[in-house]
């Protein structure tokens, strides 16, 4: 019978990577806000379709703006119902080192076929689900799927800015780190200046943060960058 191999990931000797929400930065002055977190790891991009969750957010115009100005990586949580047509609008100004996180909760075939549209691009999945939806739903995926290799745990309800963290956020990143395969597990929604130690010590390799990255009080975005990476 074949060994499982447990995750040895180690949940403190590691440095976060930092994912600012683009959401929160000012589309008036949206290359400024770009440069000023070029430190990143990567910028952190929102696409709501006001079905899957309410609201409205961006789409691939957006994307290539991004792109233009920024040489990060791009992680792209899906939040439509209709991911395989957002996806083809977008794929055009995605690269290898990007990464798209699709929903557990959308059918199965679809997200199976979205799964192998990425694969096929070469672009990178992630899994995602909302915290009121079972953290094992991402064990049939995951099963099915083994070159996925991370996880997006969502602190809040997603769709809604500046929610407080759930209070089962560091159980479900614990869960989830203790998959077979290095699973990689970031966090979003609800993500402080004063949590982001507890998600690193549950497990979370990063952070996603529009508010905490861009309207901490007295502090610019690259020094807010900087303090989450010494954590």
């Amino acid at each position: 019978m074949k060994k499982t191999t447990i995750s040895t990931y180690n949940r403190t000797n590691h440095t976060l990577e930092i994912y600012p929400s683009i959401m929160a930065a000012d589309f008036l002055h949206l290359e400024r806000d770009l440069t000023a977190v070029k430190s990143a790891s990567g910028i952190h991009f929102d696409v709501m379709d006001g079905h899957f969750v309410p609201n409205i957010t961006f789409g691939s115009g957006m994307l290539n703006t991004i792109r233009r100005v920024s040489p990060l990586p791009i992680s792209v949580h899906l939040m439509v119902e209709h991911p395989q047509e957002i996806l083809q609008q977008l794929l055009p100004s995605l690269t290898k080192k990007d990464v798209v996180y699709l929903h557990v909760e959308l059918p199965f075939q679809d997200l199976t076929t979205t799964i192998k549209i990425l694969k096929r691009s070469g672009i990178n999945c992630g899994l995602t689900l909302r915290p009121s939806t079972p953290i094992t739903r991402i064990n049939r995926i995951l099963n099915s799927h083994p070159t996925i290799k991370r996880i997006l745990i969502l602190g809040a309800q997603p769709g809604f800015y500046g929610q407080p963290m759930s209070h089962n956020t560091l159980q479900r990143i614990s869960y989830a780190c203790k998959r077979p395969g290095n699973i990689k597990v970031y966090v979003d929604e609800g993500v402080t200046l004063k949590n982001a130690k507890q998600l690193k010590k549950a497990g979370a390799s990063g952070i996603i943060s529009g508010h905490a990255i861009f309207f901490s009080k007295g502090k610019k975005p690259a020094s807010v960058i900087e303090a989450l990476r010494k954590l």
